[in-house]
């Protein structure tokens, strides 16, 4: 039998081996025929000649040849001897051993010769490493079937086969030129090439973010977005996602099979093991036999290791390109997507803060008749609608389903596992006893399927909490100011306190669904192993020790595989509910080109509306029939009374707008690439093309003044200067104690709202815009530097030659140099020309009395603004009262806008000062303080103790069943060594004695089973309360 078996090893490696090298050397010549350069050069870039000749392989490539040529030469000898052998060439093993292994030399030394000629030999050398391993893989079966005597050899063809299975073994290496991690093939494969990283870090210095070495090429965000863009079209995110990813899904799943068969082989190398030592206690000769079975023990086990690490490092780098493909889907989509207006919809406890545009809030508890009935869909969907949203979907949704393709991969190899080691169990304890276990554990089928339910609907409820939390959280921090300075504090605590507890809520009911379906899935294995015993020991009266062994093995594996099903199951149905979120925000509505190309600004019988979900929504405001044209380079005044649709005109010139019906004729503007920012000069500053904007709500950098005025362009000092000047900053930057270097801090809550506005309208004017398009910059600033920004700033030097698109109520002001004006009133465009010819036609006095009514009204909303913030100012300032000077502290980046300091001497001036510190850490070991400080924060002393007590106890039950078992195979023993001994008596005794040790061995079995199966409940009960 082993004379077949050995020639089919031989054909089967020598055909692929040929294979292996016809490929090679086909794929090498028509490559080496496109090399031109000296250098390596990848996606990644290209090699340095010091790095490419520090990774040098002349040695390994000397070392290398020396081998095969060692190898050839022992083949040939070992072919000649055996062919001159006519006894052993008898049975053919001659040609086996010899020609064969000739010709598998002879294409060694043919792939060496490729590899010293390929100038970047990496994959060849793996090429010839694969070829290696075949070889010695050959090589060492052959000699295990002449040292297991199945048939005879000479003993030299025997020592020369040998020798050629440590040369093929000698014979494996691979060596990278130049790559991400530029190391060998061998520190690759055996993840040693971060040692000098990790030693770094064993030294006890911190790492930093720079000492990490970048991500290459396969896992950067450009290459995963387009990866993903090209397969979109195919179906569900979930398809679009395997189709781009489809390479390293099979990577992953195939070595997690080669991982289930590689846990399995060991436990077959035992049990042959055993068996020749049982063989041995009959007088069988077993050495060479267990030699080979004691070494294939060794090796199963470092294969099962190296595919087990190789396998989560496939699973950990399909993490990362997934979670990186998800945040810039996620993120470009935010970019695209609709900007839809509104607000979330509120529950009906929830407390609704009204914020004038003075920022004087006051809260009015709204009755319940007058809030919109809204149910959690119409929440969760304008919650995604939100920013808040999109954090989630990118921190919390992405991250789930990332971090569950790491594990995916776990249902084929529990699959895997779980059959082959019911197989095993079947072969081992018999079908009945398996079939028995495995109907217990389905009992629990439709408790499992029930619960699975509930918690997938659970967290579904759990996300949309955390999202309308989120929501008002980021509401609360965004008007903090407005909070403190109207006291409501502790309406906002109840509002978010209210949110928090449906949030709470919803977590501590999913998390009742989890202990549930922990407690099915703990039962399950633990009932498993149990009736399996107790069946096979009730069929067979008893249960002996190589059984049980042996069985406690397998079904210690089958339970260790059940084991974490909870938590892989728990963590797909997670995932499910994280990427279809994820799909439903991808799928959402995105913005259409609007507008065309054209010379100038103009709109020919428009209709516009801002962006909803539903197009035609005929709830949403509408402007209709609007025809103009804006002149270019001059200063063009839209205005129309509070709602009249001024913002919205300007989105759509933007093109942030649906159209209807109707021409919008802009400009198109420069892409990044064709601006060239970092080129900019005086001579080519202004693109003509290009837009500023600056919105109702100005938008701060945590930055410098400095820097967001400058906003990543490069700082042309005159320019700068210029623009401080012009918007009335020279006083601000006086009062600011670091001047330009001063940290205005997020949203520019280091400032004055006319501060923000006038460094937001500075970053417009140094822009290299040639089109401002500007809403209502006079709203927030005092009227005399209204005036100074008219005259200097839109009508300066500054703006020369731009073409400006101003929104204000300030008509009267701006009207002197303005070139065109357009005035909107009931959804449409009163009036529109060249103020010429407005004032020839007397359109233009009706737009100024319109006005005018206009600041009326907003004068006596104002001053009743005042009365309010007078009467709190008294009610809750006592300090002002009893005539104290009212001093306002400074942050830690810098004092408040009014504030006026001694300017610091120049030669003392000190480092400007950080609004925002950079998050500080420890370095070095972990002092004990920190873990006694989390201990007690999670609850102190009583808490840790339970916990310790409740899984010490677990384990010491797990510890108990094994224990029961020893002893009731070690009885089990006694008594087949007492029925021995009496078969040797007479028969009369031996009968007697029989009978009396069978009602001893039956109660004993039922004294075994009862105490067996109280282990077995006790561990389901204690494993549940682990998690409660």
């Amino acid at each position: 039998m082993a004379l077949p078996i050995l020639l089919l090893s031989h054909i089967a490696i020598t055909a692929a081996i040929l294979l292996i090298t016809i490929i090679a050397t086909a794929s090498f010549s028509k490559w080496s025929k496109n090399i031109k350069k000296d250098l390596y050069e990848d996606e990644d870039g290209v090699a340095s000649p010091e790095s490419q000749r520090a990774y040098s392989i002349k040695v390994q490539n000397v070392l290398a040849t020396i081998i095969t040529s060692a190898g050839l030469g022992v083949a040939i000898t070992n072919a000649v001897l055996g062919s001159l052998d006519t006894p052993h060439s008898l049975d053919g093993s001659a040609f086996e051993d010899g020609w064969f292994g000739v010709a598998i030399w002879f294409m060694l030394a043919l792939l060496r010769v490729q590899v010293l000629r390929e100038p970047y030999p990496y994959n060849l050398t793996l090429t010839e490493s694969i070829c290696f391993l075949l070889t010695a893989t050959l090589h060492t079966l052959s000699v295990y079937f002449i040292s297991n005597g199945s048939y005879s050899t000479p003993r030299t063809n025997y020592s020369l086969t040998a020798t050629d299975a440590v040369l093929a073994i000698c014979g494996f290496f691979g060596k990278e030129v130049d790559g991400c991690w530029s190391v060998s093939a061998f520190m690759g494969y055996t993840y040693s090439w971060p040692s000098g990283l990790l030693a770094l870090s064993a030294k006890g210095k911190g790492l930093e973010y720079d000492d990490l070495p970048t991500l290459d090429h396969h896992f950067r965000t450009r290459r995963l977005f387009d990866a993903y863009q090209e397969v979109k079209d195919h179906g569900s995110v979930l398809k679009a996602l395997f189709l781009s990813h489809w390479v390293e899904v099979l990577k992953q799943h195939v070595l997690t099979a080669i991982d289930a068969l590689l846990m399995i082989a060991p436990q077959y190398a035992m049990y042959r093991l055993l068996r020749l030592l049982e063989l041995r206690d009959s007088g069988a000769d077993i050495a060479n036999e267990a030699y080979f079975w004691v070494g294939g023990l060794g090796i199963f086990i470092a294969a099962g290791g190296f595919s087990n690490n190789w396998m989560w490092w496939c699973c950990y780098g399909l993490n990362i390109s997934i979670r990186a493909q998800l945040s810039g889907l996620i993120f470009a989509k935010s970019m695209r997507r609709k900007d839809i207006k509104g607000v979330v919809a509120a529950k009906e406890e929830d407390i609704a803060v009204e914020l004038d545009p003075e920022g004087a809030d006051h809260a009015q508890p709204q009755a319940q008749a007058e809030k919109p009935e809204t149910s959690a869909e119409d929440i969760e969907e304008s919650i995604n609608k939100t920013r808040q949203g999109v954090v989630n979907l990118i921190g919390v949704d992405a991250t789930r389903v990332s971090q569950f393709s790491t594990v995916m991969n776990m249902f084929l190899g529990a699959t895997s596992r779980l059959v082959l080691s019911f197989v095993f169990l079947g072969k081992l304890l018999g079908w009945i006893p398996l079939i028995s276990g495995i109907a217990v554990q389905l009992m629990t089928l439709p408790l499992n399927i029930y619960f699975s339910k509930k918690y997938t609907d659970g967290q579904k409820v759990l996300m949309e909490q955390r999202d309308r939390k989120l929501a008002v959280i980021n509401e609360a921090l965004g008007g903090i100011r407005q909070i403190k300075f109207a006291a409501l504090e502790r309406q906002w605590q109840k509002r978010i306190m209210d949110v928090r507890e449906d949030e709470l809520k919803a977590l501590w009911k999913n998390f009742l669904y989890d202990v549930v379906l922990i407690t099915l899935w703990l039962a399950g294995p633990v009932l498993l192993s149990a009736v399996c015993i107790i069946v096979y020991a009730v069929i067979n009266g008893g249960l002996p020790p190589s059984i049980a062994f042996t069985t406690i093995s397998i079904l210690g594996q089958i339970e260790g595989t059940l084991a974490w099903l909870p938590e892989l199951t728990t963590n797909m149905l997670d995932a499910y509910v994280s990427l279809k979120r994820i799909g439903d925000y991808l799928d959402g509505p995105e913005k259409v080109p609007v507008t065309v190309p054209g010379e100038q600004i103009s709109f020919k019988n428009v209709s516009v509306s801002w962006p909803s979900e539903k197009a035609g929504d005929k709830e949403i405001f509408t402007l209709r029939n609007v025809t103009f044209e804006l002149p270019t380079g001059e200063l063009s005044v839209i205005s129309g009374r509070t709602g009249s649709g001024k913002s919205l005109l300007l989105a759509a010139i933007l093109g942030e707008v649906e159209v209807f019906e109707g021409t919008i004729t802009v400009p198109l503007a420069p892409s990044t690439e064709e601006r060239r920012d970092d080129k900019a000069n005086k001579s080519n500053w202004i693109l003509p093309n290009a837009f500023a904007y600056v919105s109702q709500q100005p938008w701060i950098e945590n930055a410098t003044l400095k820097n967001n005025v400058l906003f990543g362009l490069p700082y042309d000092e005159q320019r700068y200067n210029q623009v401080i000047s012009t918007c009335a900053l020279e006083q601000d930057l006086k009062i600011l104690t670091d001047g330009h270097e001063t940290e205005i801090g997020a949203n520019g809550i280091n400032l004055s709202g006319g501060q923000r506005w006038r460094i937001t309208l500075a970053r417009a004017l140094y822009s290299r815009a040639g089109i401002l398009v500007l809403d209502d910059i006079f709203s927030a600033v005092d009227a005399h530097v209204g005036k100074h920004i008219f005259e200097n700033a839109l009508t300066g030097d500054i703006c020369r030659g731009r073409t400006r698109i101003l929104v204000t109520h300030h008509v009267s002001l701006v009207l002197p140099r303005t070139k065109y004006e357009v005035h909107l009133g009931d959804g449409t465009v009163t009036h529109a020309g060249s103020v010429t010819a407005l004032e020839r036609t007397g359109e233009l006095e009706t737009i100024i009395d319109d006005e005018e009514d206009e600041e009326v009204g907003q004068s006596a909303a104002a001053r009743f603004t005042s009365i309010r913030k007078s009467s709190a100012a008294r009610r809750h300032s006592t300090s002002a009262a009893n005539g104290l000077a009212k001093k306002r502290s400074y942050s830690q980046s810098s004092a408040q806008s009014d504030i006026i300091d001694d300017p610091a001497p120049a030669g003392d001036k000190a480092a400007p000062k950080k609004f925002v510190e950079e998050e500080a850490r420890e370095s070095g070991w972990i002092k004990f303080s920190v873990y006694k400080a989390y201990l007690n924060a999670c609850g102190g002393l009583p808490f840790w103790l339970v916990v310790a007590i409740t899984f010490g106890g677990y384990e010491g039950l797990l510890l108990g069943r094994s224990w029961v078992l020893r002893l009731w195979t070690e009885n089990y023993n006694n008594e087949s060594l007492f029925r021995a001994h009496f078969i040797k008596q007479d028969f009369f005794a031996a009968h007697t004695a029989s009978e009396i040790k069978a009602r001893d061995a039956s109660a004993d079995l039922k004294f075994y089973l009862a105490i067996y199966l109280g282990f077995a409940v006790a561990i389901c009960v204690e494993g549940s309360l682990r998690y409660l």
